[in-house]
């Protein structure tokens, strides 16, 4: 029998570790864009919330919370396109701009607001770590902590600045992120070079001038990022199948506030329900597909869909679920799940005796868990 994985984490990464001015960048980035810009008009409040969720990268194998909802942070960091957490400093960080980039791209147009934030979230701290001066410059130590919070995150403001559209489609957009990027390292790693013998003196009031040169910058190329999944969203709406959903189990003690996760078999699509359980896919591709959907102290539950893409609407009301977990179980690996241990491809067995899991006793779980699924595809 296979059970849903139970992962539970204290607490958040050091943040006071990162690159200091990750917020101010942010939102000096959203400052640029009116308040009818496409990314802010399809993101509605929560393109507020992207000063937080800059940080997701930083957040991995954690549980943060965002108003009454907890996720699990490696649901918008592993997903079949890019299984495995990647260092943040380059040459190594290079390799996420393009999946994360056409992953948010995704999100934007076929998932949630709430999820497409936090999808954008991931492709933002990479970005943004990336113009760090010492990241740029592959330094750590000493040096590399004062190298990047020696800096005065109020100071960054671009309001003069008007956003480039990184490309007319998304693989053309691709190339100009990864083009930007380039530039971006180039003019970093300059930077570093020039603050190195002042970090060495503790030169502070030397550096910060310097390192903000790169904040500025950073937030150039961040205003360029939202600017052009906003456009791009805009001109190419998800077609095809609507799938909608609302997924209902009962209370947990164990995860109260965790939301289920569908999945797409054979897919990079994925989402999380809201508090309430409900959800969304838009542009659900034509064909049959398997809707996995897991949840902390739960069963999976998998529920074969088939849509052909024309008009119309189907209730795929069916029973229930139940299965009794008297301790907590293991994730073996179904083909196709996008929930991965760290390190681990998705195929592998997740050991939950990990020292980063925390056991619960079994009378701190619910003995009986049941599922009801209720869906309604449009365009089959």
């Amino acid at each position: 029998m296979r059970f849903l994985t139970l992962l539970i984490f204290c607490g958040l990464a050091g943040q006071a570790h990162g690159w200091g001015p990750h917020p101010q960048i942010t939102q000096a980035a959203l400052d640029t864009l009116g308040a009818d810009h496409p990314f802010k008009t399809i993101l509605g409040p929560h393109a507020n919330r992207m000063p937080q969720y800059c940080w997701m990268a930083d957040w991995r194998t954690t549980l943060p919370k965002a108003g009454t909802a907890q996720f699990y942070a490696d649901d918008f960091l592993l997903f079949p396109g890019y299984p495995k957490h990647e260092d943040h400093l380059c040459p190594h960080v290079e390799k996420t701009y393009a999946p994360y980039f056409r992953r948010a791209y995704e999100a934007i147009r076929m998932e949630s607001p709430e999820n497409a934030a936090r999808w954008i979230g991931a492709i933002l701290h990479f970005v943004e770590d990336t113009g760090s001066p010492p990241h740029a410059a592959r330094v750590l130590g000493s040096l590399h902590t004062k190298g990047e919070n020696w800096v005065k995150g109020d100071l960054v403001k671009i309001d003069d600045y008007q956003p480039a559209l990184l490309g007319e489609d998304i693989d053309s957009a691709v190339a100009g992120l990864e083009k930007r990027m380039a530039g971006l390292i180039a003019f970093s790693k300059a930077r570093f070079e020039r603050i190195k013998p002042l970090l060495e003196a503790d030169d502070r009031a030397t550096t910060e001038p310097i390192v903000l040169e790169s904040a500025l910058e950073t937030s150039r190329v961040v205003a360029d990022l939202f600017h052009t999944l906003g456009q791009l969203a805009e001109k190419f709406p998800a077609k095809g199948a609507t799938l909608h959903g609302k997924i209902a189990s009962p209370k947990s003690h164990t995860a109260t506030y965790s939301p289920a996760k569908i999945m797409i078999h054979g897919t990079d699509g994925s989402t999380l329900a809201d508090i309430e359980g409900n959800f969304e896919f838009r542009g659900l591709p034509p064909g049959k597909r398997t809707l996995q959907v897991e949840r902390p102290g739960c069963a999976i539950f998998l529920r074969e869909i088939e849509s052909a893409g024309r008009p119309g609407s189907l209730d795929a009301t069916q029973g229930h679920l139940a299965e009794r977990m008297d301790s907590v179980g293991e994730n073996h690996g179904l083909p196709g799940s996008h929930r991965v241990a760290p390190g681990r491809n998705k195929y592998g067995r997740i050991d939950l005796r990990s020292q980063n899991a925390i056991r619960r006793p079994s009378n701190h779980l619910e003995t009986l868990f049941a599922w009801q699924a209720r869906t309604n595809l449009q365009g089959l």
